[in-house]
């Protein structure tokens, strides 16, 4: 299955509003946002039952910036791959620990490995007229990543 990023308009719903866990016109697949709690961060999973599904959320009781143990990209890119499916994982390096530790320059062998075995490696697309998907041919795939 192709995976695409792009945005959609949102209609501003409540978290978890009923209607269609995927596809629902009124908002997105992924949404990001606020919620005031003690962790970092949090991330739904995807889901075919729930709305709330892939949906993010920061903490406002952390700054957050770049270069500081909080790196809003690190969290950012650690929880977009909770909201893609990725579990933790125990690879040195990888974006996905279970505490992110740092700032991440971007995936790995093993966070592409990992959305590769849910996903299937990237093929070109419509959304690929202009540029390439850049995704690296791979050597194996895991049976999973969950």
């Amino acid at each position: 299955m192709p995976l695409n990023f792009h945005f959609v308009a949102d209609s501003g719903a409540a978290q978890g509003t009923s209607g269609f866990a995927q596809c629902d016109a009124r908002f997105g697949n992924i949404r990001l946002g606020a919620c005031p709690m003690w962790y970092l961060a949090y991330t739904f999973y995807p889901s075919a039952n729930i709305t709330a599904g892939g949906d993010l959320a920061l903490s406002p009781n952390y700054s957050f910036s770049i270069g500081s143990p909080y790196n809003l990209y690190s969290v950012l890119l650690h929880e977009s791959g909770h909201a893609l499916g990725l579990g933790h994982s125990s690879v040195s390096g990888s974006v996905m620990p279970s505490t992110v530790k740092g700032g991440y320059t971007g995936l790995t062998a093993d966070d592409d490995d990992g959305i590769q075995a849910i996903y299937e490696a990237r093929q070109p697309g419509a959304y690929d007229a202009r540029a390439s998907n850049d995704t690296p041919g791979r050597r194996r795939r895991r049976s999973s990543r969950r």
